[in-house]
């Protein structure tokens, strides 16, 4: 009966629309950053529990893919349920390239993303330059996957889908869906409770100073091994594009946007001059939205905040617009009255 009890609070949407508008007031107030993650801890156990299962049952759109930087940069809950159904946010923390490539053939081969037609399908690589880092996969990635009992990770073969029956999946599913419910519940009230009492969420909140932004860079790209991997990761974006073009997939990039330091830094620039290199040889289009924001409009190191995400997503929303629209699937999906995207 508790179970039953849970996973009834967790399937409530007037709960949730409450839970949401708590979480963007705190976002507004620049006490929180917003996730979209609707009850659950992280924004990826929604999409693995609730945007997987329905993906083979959808009509095709634009995807956007990427890691963190990508699934901080819109605001789906602001856009009625005709763009939502198809324009989505499919961005997964602490990622690479070669694991993005992963994600992109389990979706193709698995999980039916191209059900609808590839030709009703366009992907949108939000590309930002931690991405060519050597991140681990068993830090977030492949734990991710095993999370809920569905799926399995193996770092050289990537995602598999395990082989359960209908009513099983569905109890895991819920099992996962009443986890995120209190996993998420707990979390929330205990960031609540840190910050009433002054206390940080994150050592990198509200940092302007631009040594310091520099400072923390190099120790993310591990400067000594960054080259081997940025030559890696760039092989992993060539293998990733190629794949989808050859599933009929249309892709575009977007350079998403980055604090202003990273400019001056050796990696960022090394991973920008990179990714123009392979789009004039590929002939992909890359849109840089890289220095879209000003300084003040990020929360931390890579992520925007309330007055910066907006910019974000209309940048965002111009883009879908324009690609549903050559795929003959207006929505009237626009960025809210923010400049075309060229």
């Amino acid at each position: 009966m508790t179970t039953v009890g849970i996973d009834l609070l967790a399937h409530c949407a007037t709960l949730e629309r409450m839970v949401t508008a708590w979480d963007l007031r705190r976002f507004a107030a620049g006490t929180e950053r917003m996730m979209d993650r609707g009850f659950y801890f992280d924004f990826e156990d929604r999409l693995v529990l609730e945007d997987l299962p329905h993906l083979r049952d959808g009509t095709g759109g634009v995807f956007f893919f990427g890691t963190s930087a990508m699934k901080w940069a819109t605001r789906m809950w602001d856009e009625p349920d005709s763009v939502r159904a198809r324009v989505h946010n499919f961005g997964i923390g602490a990622t690479n390239h070669a694991m993005q490539l992963q994600f992109a053939r389990h979706l193709v081969e698995q999980e039916g993303l191209l059900a609808a037609g590839p030709d009703r399908v366009h992907a949108v690589l939000g590309l930002y330059w931690s991405m060519s880092v050597g991140w681990d996969p068993e830090a977030f990635f492949g734990p991710l996957w095993r999370r809920h009992g569905l799926y399995t990770y193996d770092r050289e073969q990537g995602i598999a889908t395990v082989p359960v029956g209908g009513i099983e999946r569905l109890w895991l599913r819920e099992r996962g869906r009443c986890a995120g419910f209190l996993t998420g519940g707990f979390n929330r009230v205990a960031r609540a409770a840190a910050t009433s009492v002054g206390f940080a969420l994150s050592d990198t909140e509200n940092i302007q100073d631009r040594a310091k932004v520099a400072a923390w860079a190099e120790r993310m790209a591990g400067s000594a091994r960054y080259a081997d991997t940025l030559d890696k990761q760039m092989t992993a974006l060539a293998d990733l594009v190629a794949y989808l073009r050859s599933q009929g997939v249309g892709v575009t990039a977007v350079l998403l946007p980055q604090r202003h330091a990273y400019g001056d830094l050796p990696w960022p620039i090394a991973y920008r001059e990179r990714v123009l290199d392979l789009a004039r040889t590929v002939d992909l289009q890359v849109i840089d939205l890289s220095g879209l924001l000003a300084e003040a409009e990020f929360a931390d190191m890579n992520h925007s905040n309330d007055a910066g995400l907006t910019k974000t997503h209309r940048a965002l929303m111009d883009l879908a617009a324009q690609r549903l629209a050559e795929m003959g699937m207006d929505t009237g999906a626009r960025g809210s009255g923010g400049p075309a995207v060229p």
